[in-house]
């Protein structure tokens, strides 16, 4: 979610406010018992070594810019300042490793009882 709003305060004066509120829950499971295999090729088959794994997140912006105009010395000039304030009162997940086993094969051979 996404709020916005600015209001004109005089001819020189702007004053814009936003404020987010964003969720973000993930989970990328372990589809698999399979090992993971890997081949001196490169090749690997079986499950990801990085599941499975969970994150979760809460997070709440505030934003107020505030921006005026002067004339200085004959010539006009801008100026912006503000605040901000970002809280994540949740963040966090979790994150197993290689569940069902890692094995490195010996050949590139799916046969092959190396590994």
């Amino acid at each position: 979610m996404l709020l916005g709003h600015t209001a004109q305060i005089g001819e020189d004066m702007l004053n814009e406010f936003v404020f987010q509120y964003s969720k973000f829950n993930n989970a990328i499971t372990s589809d698999s018992q399979e090992p993971l295999i890997y081949y001196p090729s490169g090749f690997h088959t079986g499950q990801n070594l990085n599941t499975p794994q969970t994150t979760n997140q809460t997070k709440y912006q505030y934003k107020d810019d505030f921006s005026f105009s002067k004339e200085i010395g004959g010539a006009r000039h801008d100026f912006k300042t503000g605040l901000q304030y970002i809280n994540e009162p949740t963040l966090g997940g979790e994150f197993g490793s290689g569940l069902a086993g890692q094995y490195t094969a010996l050949e590139d051979s799916l046969g092959s009882a190396d590994y």
